[in-house]
């Protein structure tokens, strides 16, 4: 499926929507842009790292969505998630769909598939979007004052793709306790997301890695996808590295005595 054939639908205020029928079809496209779900990452809050994220847009990592536990019962929760706020809130929702992209106009990298939108009401401007979640008891003390900041990041770049004023946040936790959050457009947010995101979007047009988080576990995987291959060409490092190689030696000395003892 390629780009030409997922024709954008109708333009709805500065974004498009693009109905995808299939979820291959959806994570193709979402090959081509930043989701909300990532957004997190541009600045430090997310589960993996810019280099990660990098590999993954480039093509040298999978970008497939890996259907883990957490995932799949947050999936067949959704809809009763969905239900229970719009009976504790008195609100109208919409499903766009699972597999429906919103891309913005202005930034045609910036995508992001919605849980569901609400309705305009009468304390808010426009429409808003709904994102749903499934949390840990464990995550209780996260929770104490406001959502994640994985999760208010979501909302504002779901915002910036809709250029909608307004979300809400509901999270079932523990499987027993149900809270909810309005979050408002925060324009500042915003401007810095949308400068790291541009930064990290020419990187991926031009091929070129950001810096590698060598203290991330996954490093040594994307150090070795992207030099995997010997073509004869010499990799020029810099002065630095002289004394990278010299820390090197000193620790594999020491690793010999604590094994000693």
């Amino acid at each position: 499926m390629t780009e030409a054939e997922l024709v954008p639908l109708p333009v709805v205020d500065g974004f498009e929507v693009v109905e995808c029928q299939t979820r291959e079809e959806w994570l193709e496209l979402r090959k081509g842009g930043i989701g909300a779900s990532e957004a997190a990452v541009l600045v430090d809050a997310g589960r993996e790292t810019l280099g990660d994220m990098w590999a993954r847009k480039v093509g040298i990592f999978s970008d497939s969505v890996e259907e883990h536990e957490r995932l799949e019962w947050g999936r067949r929760l959704e809809p009763a998630l969905a239900a229970a706020y719009e009976e504790k809130t008195g609100r109208l929702i919409f499903d766009p769909g699972d597999f429906t992209i919103y891309r913005s106009r202005r930034y045609p990298w910036c995508t992001c598939t919605l849980d569901r939108e609400i309705a305009p009401i009468e304390d808010r401007e426009g429409p808003g979007v709904l994102e749903l979640k499934c949390g840990d008891a464990s995550q209780a003390g996260e929770w104490k004052y406001e959502p994640p900041l994985a999760h208010l990041v979501q909302v504002q770049w779901q915002l910036l793709v809709t250029g909608y004023q307004w979300g809400s946040i509901a999270c079932l936790l523990g499987g027993n306790k149900f809270l909810w959050l309005d979050v408002k457009r925060q324009q500042d947010v915003i401007d810095i997301l949308v400068a790291e995101a541009e930064k990290l979007w020419g990187m991926v047009v031009n091929e070129t890695a950001p810096p590698v988080e060598y203290e991330s576990p996954t490093a040594k995987d994307l150090l070795g996808a992207m030099y995997q291959k010997d073509d004869g060409t010499t990799i020029e490092l810099p002065a630095a590295a002289i004394g990278w190689d010299a820390r090197r030696t000193e620790l594999k000395a020491q690793e010999k005595t604590v094994a000693a003892e």
